[in-house]
């Protein structure tokens, strides 16, 4: 396809009236000829740059004046006009980069489940190019750009680079992109995915490898230092231990269709119910966790004149009022064992169908100088016999506090573990009989959200 066709085709997409052959032609060649993606870019560009720049108000209409959509014409025949200036290499390509480097819009709405839980400032209403935003618990949607919706499950955490382009760092989301808007990429810390008119889904979990699930249309999708792939409605692959894309079943449920209407706290715990002083220790049962051995567990108010941990902002008095990152409060509960494979356990609620769950907690790893060895700390959702989802934070920096999150999401046909009791489970695999080893924690909170 040489250029002037290419721009035919674009331009009849963009006045929808693309006939749907032509659509699967133009499809082929953004597939097949990386020059003719980077064609297709930059008149999207260039056209939301004169829509922009050029927007024209049309009062109520007379026999005298233009239809809207002759004027929406006119202006697409002199973006193209302007687009074959730029493939000929002339000074229209300075007003391309000028477009990319100005976003072409202040903003994009962002709506969220009730009860989500982000770092995005409630008193605004629209999320700006470039902005990082974290959901920890709950859900999101945005227009990305005219003709690209994604909806994002907690926990996660995305950045909207620009019109074009959309990266997640972890977390679950689902686009849907319009034919207008062929060419949307969406990037991981892993994989990079470039739509070419589809619905499509990108799992990046904070500890497991990134995947994309394709429910229709098409995407082109690549480690970010190798091969691109192609993959068609009804495909999966996610990245493999050398780093490669490799091929895997298709989830239809991984695919998100509305923006759930609200997220519900099942259970929170900061330990601050009987709030002890400084260096206190409150050794008795914590109220509703069940043990599985016998051992001490209870609360303590760590300070820096104490061996468990160090640092002035853990002293009540001091201007942080005893709390380090992810604490709630000044008290962390605790539990002590020396039986290998012990664990504490909270009965949240029973397993429901097509329903999200997600756990965050902060951990803490006491310092060099405490009695107590290091040891690595499971923390799970179990039902019955069955481990749903496990975190594992065995990467320890003593003397510091890790916020660690967990999430499953139950399936359509959960008829195994439907009804099951769901319970929050905190491990030590401790192999070490001779010494206890410990697990302290704070900030717990749970909450389910219906798919």
């Amino acid at each position: 396809m040489n250029d002037h066709e290419l721009h035919h085709l674009i331009l009849k997409l963009i006045e929808d009236e693309i006939t749907p052959a032509e659509f699967e032609s133009l499809q082929d060649a953004l597939r097949s000829d990386p020059h003719a993606l980077e064609i297709y870019q930059e008149l999207i560009t260039l056209e939301q740059l004169l829509i922009k720049r050029n927007s024209i108000s049309l009062p109520s209409l007379s026999k005298s004046e233009p239809h809207p959509q002759s004027v929406k014409k006119t202006l697409y025949r002199s973006m193209a006009a302007a687009a074959a200036c730029l493939t000929l290499g002339l000074t229209i390509a300075w007003v391309i980069k000028l477009s990319r480097s100005s976003p072409p819009y202040l903003g994009v709405p962002i709506h969220f489940a009730d009860g989500s839980l982000s770092s995005f400032n409630p008193n605004e209403s629209d999320a700006q190019p470039g902005q990082t935003i974290s959901i920890s618990h709950g859900a999101a949607s945005l227009e990305c750009a005219p003709g690209v919706q994604a909806i994002i499950l907690a926990p996660a955490e995305f950045t909207l680079i620009d019109d074009t382009s959309f990266y997640l760092n972890h977390g679950r989301a689902t686009f849907t992109v319009a034919h207008s808007a062929i060419g949307f990429k969406v990037t991981t810390p892993e994989l990079e995915v470039v739509d070419l008119g589809t619905q499509f889904t990108v799992l990046a979990p904070k500890h497991a490898p990134d995947a994309v699930h394709v429910s229709s249309g098409s995407v082109e999708a690549s480690p970010l230092t190798s091969t691109r792939h192609t993959l068609t409605a009804g495909q999966a692959m996610r990245i493999n231990p050398s780093g490669a894309l490799a091929p895997i079943d298709y989830r239809a449920s991984t695919q998100i269709h509305r923006l759930p209407p609200r997220v519900t706290t099942i259970y929170q715990e900061d330990f601050e119910k009987n709030a002890a002083e400084d260096n206190a220790v409150s050794i008795q049962n914590l109220i509703g966790w069940h043990k599985n051995i016998t051992g001490p567990s209870g609360t303590f108010n760590p300070s820096s004149h104490s061996t468990w941990y160090q640092g002035h902002s853990l002293d009540d008095s001091s201007p942080h009022h005893g709390l380090e990152l992810g604490m709630k409060g000044s008290n962390l509960g605790f539990f002590l064992t020396h039986t290998p494979n012990s664990y504490i356990e909270y009965s949240l609620e029973n397993v429901g169908v097509l329903t999200q769950y997600t756990v965050s907690l902060t951990l803490g790893t006491r310092a060099l100088t405490a009695s107590e060895p290091q040891s690595p700390v499971i923390v799970s959702l179990v039902a019955g016999s069955t481990t749903l989802a496990t975190y594992t934070h065995d990467k320890q920096t003593p003397n510091s506090f890790t916020t660690a999150t967990l999430q499953w999401t139950s399936p359509a046909d959960a008829s195994d573990i439907l009804g099951v009791p769901l319970k929050l489970r905190i491990a030590l695999p401790n192999k070490n009989k001779k010494r206890h080893t410990y697990a302290d924690f704070d900030n717990i909170r749970v909450s389910k959200m219906r798919l």
